[in-house]
């Protein structure tokens, strides 16, 4: 994921860079498009492969593609946005067949305030710089001296793919823990920035092709709508003891919660599990 965010960050600085008015403006338009696509406006996109195919960032162009105020995009501000929208293909594999990262979820509600996006256009208070910057540093060129700034990934080839078979979480064999009776629930949310859900998605069907008919015997999938990094416009969470506020139901990949028409939409029983 580091790559990618080292990636997205330099994409995202100096005159590509979103000011909090244009990040309000970008979520908004995205829940225009998308957020009834799944019966119901309530500020939580649940049909994210739905809003791929009707939300266009193309929409939201500044005349001639000059930055000319809050209520539009300028060419290099939606070009920056592209390179979280299009996926990071590497230029050698890493372990366990990961050949790259993304897309994040940029254009489906994707948290980026902080996290791509910091206070001014030099992606230093930023979760991905704060987060790149030590990996950079001291697990891959480790030397507290170098600057993340101009790192090329390709001239560390061999020390990525080290680190990728020491430390990524994407190999598909778990005889070992299945062995002991393992059992392992994996829940994504649809707007983490920080984990594409792509890649989650990726790993759980690398599983899937593993272990066939016996996956759901130890594997359970989960894709949670509006659900963050530790947070969202729904801040997932279980709790057998007390019941949830604003409740939906939790549904298997590749189903997704739909309002079932009738019902309080801040109540999971108002909502189905569908695939569409």
């Amino acid at each position: 994921m580091v790559l990618s965010w080292h990636r997205i960050l330099h994409a995202s600085r100096g005159s590509s860079w979103l000011n909090p008015a244009k990040q309000k403006l970008l979520h908004q338009k995205e829940l225009e498009s998308c957020d009834e696509l799944d019966g119901v406006a309530d500020g939580i996109i649940s049909n994210v492969e739905g809003c791929r195919k009707v939300f266009a960032v193309a929409a939201l162009r500044c005349k001639d593609g000059v930055d000319t105020g809050d209520s539009c995009l300028s060419d290099p501000q939606i070009n920056g946005l592209m390179t979280a929208a299009i996926p990071l293909e590497f230029a050698f594999p890493l372990a366990f067949g990961v050949t790259g990262v993304g897309p994040y979820p940029v254009f489906a509600g994707g948290d980026v305030q902080g996290i791509v996006y910091g206070p001014n256009d030099n992606g230093l208070a930023t979760v991905y710089n704060i987060l790149a910057d030590g990996v950079i540093r001291y697990f891959i060129q480790q030397d507290e001296s170098s600057k993340p700034d101009e790192f090329n990934y390709l001239a560390w080839q061999r020390r990525i793919q080290q680190i990728s078979t020491l430390y990524d979480a994407t190999n598909p064999d778990l005889d070992t823990f299945k062995g002991h009776g393992g059992k392992l629930i994996i829940v994504q949310g649809t707007t983490d920035m920080l984990v594409a859900p792509a890649m989650t998605t990726a790993y759980f069907n690398q599983v899937s092709a593993r272990y066939g008919s016996q996956t759901k015997d130890f594997v359970r999938y989960y894709v949670e709508p509006g659900f963050g990094h530790g947070g969202g416009a729904f801040n997932l969470q279980w709790d057998s003891l007390s019941t949830l506020g604003r409740s939906r139901p939790i549904c298997e990949y590749p189903a997704w919660p739909k309002y079932s028409g009738a019902g309080d939409v801040n109540r999971a029983a108002s909502f189905k599990c569908v695939v569409e």
